[in-house]
């Protein structure tokens, strides 16, 4: 059976924000590592400043590919960091 791969899904509280997602990584806690030392915020929490802030979620392969992975040049590699502020979301969303 193979491994599950992890991916981190990034986004701003932008309403048609389009999703950037970086991986693959080989565990969960590494995917929780990389996205624990940017300044992005959980989906799951509310954003001290929506207007700057971006959130992520962390998705195995298959949720991934729900969430629109592979819909376009949205996969960054996951030695990239992870965005901390809609401006290095942008400027990553640029280099795709």
């Amino acid at each position: 059976m193979a491994k599950a791969k992890w991916y981190i899904e990034i986004d701003s509280y932008w309403e048609h924000s389009p999703s950037l997602f970086i991986g693959p990584f080989h565990s969960k806690e590494s995917a929780q590592q990389a996205a624990d030392a940017s300044k992005a915020i959980p989906a799951d929490r509310l954003a001290p400043d929506v207007k700057h802030n971006v959130r992520y979620r962390i998705h195995n392969t298959t949720q991934a590919k729900q969430a629109g992975m592979n819909n376009g040049n949205t996969e960054l590699p996951f030695y990239m960091a992870v965005p901390s502020n809609t401006e290095q979301l942008s400027r990553a969303m640029t280099i795709l």
